[in-house]
Protein backbone atom coordinates (compact mmCIF):
# COMPACT_ATOMS: atom_id res chain seq x y z
CA UNK A 1 0.00 0.00 0.00
CA UNK A 2 1.03 3.59 -0.25
CA UNK A 3 2.02 6.01 2.15
CA UNK A 4 -0.53 8.50 2.93
CA UNK A 5 0.33 11.95 0.97
CA UNK A 6 -0.91 14.10 3.64
CA UNK A 7 2.51 13.24 5.64
CA UNK A 8 4.45 14.54 3.35
CA UNK A 9 2.98 18.22 4.38
CA UNK A 10 3.25 17.26 8.13
CA UNK A 11 6.86 15.87 7.64
CA UNK A 12 8.05 19.07 5.72
CA UNK A 13 6.04 21.44 7.95
CA UNK A 14 7.31 19.92 11.25
CA UNK A 15 11.28 19.83 10.22
CA UNK A 16 10.29 23.82 8.97
CA UNK A 17 8.78 24.86 12.34
CA UNK A 18 11.57 23.38 13.79
CA UNK A 19 14.40 25.26 12.12
CA UNK A 20 12.72 28.37 12.71
CA UNK A 21 12.29 27.54 16.28
CA UNK A 22 15.34 27.56 16.85
CA UNK A 23 16.70 30.58 14.24
CA UNK A 24 14.33 32.80 15.70
CA UNK A 25 15.92 33.61 19.15
CA UNK A 26 19.34 33.49 18.39
CA UNK A 27 18.48 35.62 15.78
CA UNK A 28 19.17 34.14 12.72
CA UNK A 29 17.13 35.30 9.62
CA UNK A 30 16.00 31.84 7.81
CA UNK A 31 14.07 30.71 4.63
CA UNK A 32 12.66 27.62 3.90
CA UNK A 33 13.03 27.15 0.35
CA UNK A 34 9.82 26.89 -1.37
CA UNK A 35 7.82 28.04 1.69
CA UNK A 36 9.61 31.61 2.96
CA UNK A 37 10.48 34.10 0.75
CA UNK A 38 13.48 35.59 -0.23
CA UNK A 39 12.78 38.97 0.59
CA UNK A 40 14.86 42.33 0.34
CA UNK A 41 15.35 42.80 4.02
CA UNK A 42 16.36 38.99 4.35
CA UNK A 43 19.23 39.42 1.67
CA UNK A 44 20.79 41.84 3.31
CA UNK A 45 20.53 40.33 6.48
CA UNK A 46 23.43 39.13 8.93
CA UNK A 47 23.17 36.34 9.76
CA UNK A 48 20.99 34.89 7.54
CA UNK A 49 20.37 31.53 6.85
CA UNK A 50 18.38 29.18 3.83
CA UNK A 51 17.67 25.58 4.21
CA UNK A 52 16.29 23.24 1.80
CA UNK A 53 14.45 20.37 3.07
CA UNK A 54 14.83 17.44 0.34
CA UNK A 55 12.12 14.69 0.29
CA UNK A 56 9.88 13.09 1.95
CA UNK A 57 11.23 9.80 0.25
CA UNK A 58 9.45 6.58 1.46
CA UNK A 59 9.86 3.18 1.28
CA UNK A 60 8.12 0.43 2.79
CA UNK A 61 10.25 -1.52 4.80
CA UNK A 62 7.13 -3.84 5.61
CA UNK A 63 3.63 -4.60 4.99
CA UNK A 64 2.06 -1.48 6.21
CA UNK A 65 5.43 0.42 7.96
CA UNK A 66 7.12 2.61 6.15
CA UNK A 67 10.53 4.43 6.26
CA UNK A 68 10.26 7.78 5.27
CA UNK A 69 13.23 10.28 5.63
CA UNK A 70 14.44 13.85 4.49
CA UNK A 71 17.56 15.72 3.91
CA UNK A 72 18.34 19.28 5.40
CA UNK A 73 20.76 21.03 4.27
CA UNK A 74 21.37 25.21 5.58
CA UNK A 75 23.66 27.71 4.14
CA UNK A 76 24.77 30.15 6.75
CA UNK A 77 25.76 33.32 5.51
CA UNK A 78 26.92 36.48 7.70
CA UNK A 79 28.85 39.69 6.90
CA UNK A 80 32.37 39.79 6.56
CA UNK A 81 32.56 42.05 9.57
CA UNK A 82 31.16 39.32 11.79
CA UNK A 83 33.70 37.63 14.35
CA UNK A 84 34.59 34.04 13.06
CA UNK A 85 33.77 32.82 16.28
CA UNK A 86 30.29 34.12 16.47
CA UNK A 87 29.47 33.17 12.91
CA UNK A 88 31.23 29.34 14.05
CA UNK A 89 28.42 29.95 17.03
CA UNK A 90 25.63 29.75 14.97
CA UNK A 91 26.26 27.32 12.44
CA UNK A 92 26.73 25.15 15.79
CA UNK A 93 23.59 26.38 17.11
CA UNK A 94 21.90 25.39 14.09
CA UNK A 95 23.94 21.84 13.95
CA UNK A 96 22.83 20.94 17.45
CA UNK A 97 18.94 21.77 15.95
CA UNK A 98 19.66 19.24 12.90
CA UNK A 99 21.20 16.76 15.63
CA UNK A 100 17.53 16.89 17.73
CA UNK A 101 14.51 14.32 17.13
CA UNK A 102 11.75 16.41 15.40
CA UNK A 103 7.81 15.96 16.42
CA UNK A 104 5.79 15.18 13.21
CA UNK A 105 1.96 17.12 13.81
CA UNK A 106 -0.49 16.76 12.29
CA UNK A 107 -0.52 20.32 10.74
CA UNK A 108 -4.14 21.20 9.03
CA UNK A 109 -6.35 18.71 9.27
CA UNK A 110 -6.65 18.12 12.48
CA UNK A 111 -5.37 20.43 14.70
CA UNK A 112 -2.07 19.76 16.30
CA UNK A 113 -1.71 15.98 16.63
CA UNK A 114 1.36 14.63 17.71
CA UNK A 115 1.47 11.70 15.39
CA UNK A 116 5.42 10.96 15.42
CA UNK A 117 9.46 11.58 15.38
CA UNK A 118 12.22 11.95 13.01
CA UNK A 119 15.03 10.91 14.21
CA UNK A 120 18.41 12.34 13.49
CA UNK A 121 20.05 9.57 11.64
CA UNK A 122 22.81 8.30 13.87
CA UNK A 123 24.21 5.15 11.88
CA UNK A 124 27.03 6.82 9.56
CA UNK A 125 29.96 8.97 11.08
CA UNK A 126 28.28 11.91 9.36
CA UNK A 127 25.19 12.63 10.79
CA UNK A 128 25.29 16.49 11.23
CA UNK A 129 28.44 17.46 8.82
CA UNK A 130 29.32 21.33 8.89
CA UNK A 131 31.59 22.45 6.97
CA UNK A 132 33.25 25.92 6.68
CA UNK A 133 33.94 28.22 3.41
CA UNK A 134 37.16 29.98 3.32
CA UNK A 135 36.43 33.40 1.54
CA UNK A 136 38.75 34.75 -0.47
CA UNK A 137 40.05 38.31 -0.38
CA UNK A 138 37.09 39.74 -2.28
CA UNK A 139 34.14 37.92 -0.59
CA UNK A 140 31.96 40.30 1.19
CA UNK A 141 30.44 37.31 3.64
CA UNK A 142 31.29 34.26 5.27
CA UNK A 143 29.25 30.96 4.45
CA UNK A 144 28.84 27.60 6.72
CA UNK A 145 26.73 24.48 5.52
CA UNK A 146 25.02 22.26 7.79
CA UNK A 147 23.77 19.00 6.72
CA UNK A 148 21.61 16.01 7.86
CA UNK A 149 19.21 13.24 7.47
CA UNK A 150 16.49 12.51 9.02
CA UNK A 151 13.82 9.42 9.11
CA UNK A 152 11.14 8.10 11.24
CA UNK A 153 8.76 5.01 10.89
CA UNK A 154 5.67 5.66 10.01
CA UNK A 155 2.26 3.42 10.41
CA UNK A 156 -0.56 3.15 8.09
CA UNK A 157 -4.01 4.16 9.85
Amino acid sequence: MSVDARWHRYIYASVAKHLHDIADPIPIDLVVEFLDTRTASWQSASPRAEAVITGPMSKEVSKGLHRIWVDVFITLTSDRSTNDYVHIGHSGTLANALDQCILVRDYGDTGLLDISVLNPIRDDARTVAVQHVTPSEKDEAIHSTIQSRFYGLFAET
